[in-house]
């Protein structure tokens, strides 16, 4: 955690920057990779792939990396603001979708039979 003040949200902005700035303030100089990835809400095991990826020698979860890659690292995984992830707008109204709309819960059924 930080010592200073921050909103709990933000009034807009890059998402990606503002995860990788609040990153950087709380990321210790020597982290462990399981720390890491508790810190971008992933799996040590992706954090690890993402690791290997990048040419660094991290073995498990205890392996500790330095900073700059930690930062790479998160850098990689973390989403891009400008790739949403879900349908746009045009492709919802071309029917784009592949299933029909489904209702979430079934109605209540009757608890006495008169």
């Amino acid at each position: 955690m930080t010592d200073h003040d921050e909103p709990a949200a933000t009034s807009g902005g890059s998402r990606t920057t503002l995860a990788t700035e609040r990153l950087a303030a709380d990321l210790p100089k020597k982290p462990r990779v399981h720390e890491l990835a508790k810190l971008l809400g992933l799996t040590s095991k992706e954090v690890l792939a993402a690791l290997a990826d990048d040419g660094s020698p991290a073995k498990s979860a205890s392996s500790t990396i330095d900073r700059d890659t930690a930062l790479r690292v998160a850098a990689a995984l973390l989403p891009d603001p400008a790739e949403p992830g879900g349908d746009t707008a045009e492709e919802i109204e071309e029917g784009a979708l592949a299933a029909p709309l489904t209702p979430v819960f079934a109605p209540p059924q009757p608890l006495f039979l008169a």
